[in-house]
């Protein structure tokens, strides 16, 4: 392979990604808040963890300097959101959903697929750019003006490579049911949220890399 990674090294990663330290840590959260949505809300998750994911490894780009430069702020924010999303979850908080058992599929509206998109937007800001060769060529190409349109192209084709193996697992997970089951898929998305308003995954994913491939 040359210098310049290539759409099929590119797509390739980012299947791989979801062993890796910069993806796992965020799985329970993920997981946790698609258990018991259809396809479209799973779909809308994952298009709003990958432009997020895009647009900060894009830090050429006008969205990429915006978010870089109020990070802080908008890791806050992902993480207050995502605490209470999980606490909903959990049935600690008002919720206008009513389901007539727990765990009930949640129906399918602009609203519920608007906080999908929003939930994985926010967790997107637990990912940490540790990296494997081809995402680290990936991001240099994003974040330099002069290839700036190849390096988005190629992050699209990353995260669309990140997102099957994702939805494979969604779609396994969407098979369990049960009360407990809720509680638990709460409880992740609420310490997902806490650790991403803390700023706690780059530590988690650093404790990882031993273990772990980097892709």
């Amino acid at each position: 392979m040359d210098a310049a990674p290539t759409v099929l090294a590119a797509f390739g990663a980012g299947v791989l990604s979801v062993v890796s330290p910069a993806v796992v840590p965020l799985l329970p959260g993920l997981y946790g808040f698609v258990w018991h949505r259809g396809p479209l809300q799973t779909a809308a998750v994952l298009l709003g963890f990958s432009l997020v994911f895009i647009g900060l490894g894009a830090g050429a780009t006008a969205v990429g300097q915006a978010l870089l430069a109020h990070l802080t702020l908008c890791e806050r924010l992902a993480g207050a959101f995502l605490v209470l999303l999980g606490l909903r979850e959990m049935g600690l908080v008002p919720s206008e959903r009513a389901p007539a058992r727990a765990g009930a599929p949640e129906p399918v509206t602009v609203l519920t697929v608007t906080t999908a998109v929003a939930a994985g937007a926010s967790l997107s800001f637990g990912w940490t750019p540790l990296a494997g060769v081809v995402l680290n060529q990936i991001l240099a190409i994003a974040t330099s003006a002069d290839t700036i349109d190849r390096g988005v192209a190629l992050l699209t084709v990353y995260a669309t490579g990140r997102a099957l193996p994702l939805i494979g697992l969604a779609l396994l997970i969407g098979t369990f049911d049960g009360a407990r089951i809720q509680l638990i898929a709460g409880a992740a998305v609420t310490l997902t949220g806490a650790l991403i308003f803390m700023d706690l995954f780059p530590r988690i994913a650093a404790a990882l890399v031993p273990f772990l491939p980097l892709a």
